[in-house]
């Protein structure tokens, strides 16, 4: 059974989000297999290319991309889990971080079963979760529009007392 590793990274603007990926063999080889571009169709290729969907797990941490890749492997009949990164085991002293050097040490500890997944909601609890999230957001800039920042001549304009 392999443990593919994806790791999806945040990207600079105007450029669409990518994933790096690394497979640990169970003969002890961790390779990197590059990076891919976030979308459904170059995901679906991966795996594909990988073999059969019941002998793939795959990992990946959890961060700004939030669960629909999750969502897309799970569909494809992958085994998949999202670890919490801040419980991912670190080296003292490893302070270059690379998406290439992070997906192969992720797969590693995969394989290793030394990663924390986290749970991950279904669809419909985190389309409720964003609405809450949105609300809050909205009642937070209604309350701020409802009190008038105070202008300098209030506190005090930076004139002296004569």
């Amino acid at each position: 059974m392999q443990a593919m590793l994806i790791r999806a990274a945040s990207s600079p603007k105007g450029m669409s989000p990518t994933i790096a990926v690394a497979v640990a063999e169970p003969d002890g080889e961790v390779r990197s297999l590059g990076t891919i571009p976030n979308r459904p169709e170059a995901i679906r290729k991966l795996v594909k290319k990988l073999g059969p969907s019941p002998g793939l797990r795959v990992c990946y941490e959890a961060g700004p991309c939030g669960y629909v890749l999750y969502w897309q492997l799970t569909e494809l009949e992958v085994t998949c889990e999202v670890v919490a990164p801040t419980l991912v085991p670190v080296k003292a002293g490893d302070r270059v971080k690379t998406d290439r050097r992070d997906a192969a040490k992720l797969a590693r500890s995969y394989r290793a079963g030394d990663l924390t997944p986290v749970w991950v909601p279904a669809a419909a609890h985190e389309a409720l979760r964003d609405l809450v999230r949105t609300r809050e957001a909205a009642k937070k800039d209604q309350l701020r529009a409802r009190w008038p920042r105070p202008s300098s001549r209030a506190q005090g304009g930076g004139q002296t007392a004569r």
